[in-house]
């Protein structure tokens, strides 16, 4: 009797560790949202072919090109989402090493205007010759439409020597995966035509006329 108890006894407590070994051990958790952020800052570049050698001008009359030595070629390559201004401006008028000068004075410095000189002045401007654009562009000087030397608008460097807006862009001028290179990109193609003319009546002295123009592409 005695050695059945401590059997039964010994088989209960067996059956208790059995039960608490298989009890299961519960895991703690947490988790937490990480705001991720960068910002893409817009940079740009310009490249424009330089001299430009004008047609010469016997006497009077105007300096009408044989092709395109009246022409510089601009190339801008941005990735700003909002596009940008193209505009120039000049340190002077046209002067020959005596002083004297071509002057742009009878175009409006800030209102696109036709060419018209008289015939007692000589003067010259620069318009937007053609424009090949990435997006939905707006151009200031491209309005009138570039249908031959001296037609469309034009621009006049005045006496103020002011930035004054060409070409307007409304987006980013660089393909996916193009670098900021004009070189391996070349972003937005615009042709600026140079124009001076001697009217009729004016003595304009001889020589090599000279100014530096600088164009400039600033983001939006």
């Amino acid at each position: 009797m005695t050695t059945m108890l401590k059997r039964a006894a010994a088989l209960v407590a067996g059956t208790a560790m059995v039960v608490g070994m298989a009890a299961p051990v519960l895991a703690a958790e947490a988790g937490d949202i990480i705001d991720v952020n960068i910002d893409i800052l817009s940079t740009i570049a310009i490249d424009c072919t330089e001299p430009v050698n004008m047609a010469d001008i016997t006497g009077i009359g105007q300096s009408t090109p044989a092709g395109t030595e009246n022409d510089t070629v601009c190339n801008v390559v941005t990735n700003n989402s909002a596009g940008y201004t193209l505009d120039a401006s000049t340190d002077r008028d046209l002067t020959n090493v005596n002083g004297d000068q071509i002057v742009g004075d009878e175009l409006a410095l800030v209102t696109p205007t036709a060419w018209v000189t008289s015939g007692t002045t000589s003067e010259w401007g620069v318009q937007v010759k053609s424009a090949t654009l990435a997006g939905v562009d707006s151009g200031v000087f491209v309005a009138g439409g570039y249908g031959g030397m001296y037609t469309g608008e034009w621009l006049n460097f005045g006496a103020a020597y002011a930035y004054t807006d060409l070409v307007v862009s409304s987006t980013e001028s660089t393909a996916d995966g193009s670098p900021l290179d004009t070189v391996v990109d070349p972003g937005d193609v615009i042709t600026l035509s140079f124009g001076a003319e001697v009217g009729a009546s004016k003595w304009q002295p001889t020589g090599h006329y000279n100014a530096q123009v600088t164009v400039r592409a600033t983001t939006n």
